[in-house]
């Protein structure tokens, strides 16, 4: 399933398209950010800002087992 949503952020306007449960990407006055999710194991993020290639962005999420 996609969808979009146009939100404004501090006066700025922010595009964000969603496709399927595990990808977005969001698009805010240049900057590009496309956000994968891996199941419930990780956050990928990875951003680009005219042309120009950002660091990429892991967040590895944990359980607590009892």
């Amino acid at each position: 399933m996609r969808y979009k949503q146009v939100r404004v952020v501090e006066g700025k306007s922010v595009t964000t398209h969603y496709i399927d449960k595990l990808y977005e990407v969001e698009i805010s006055e240049g900057l590009s950010t496309q956000i994968s999710y891996i199941s419930d194991v990780a956050i990928l993020r990875e951003s680009s800002a005219k042309r120009v290639i950002l660091p990429k962005k892991i967040a590895l999420l944990t359980r607590k087992f009892r």
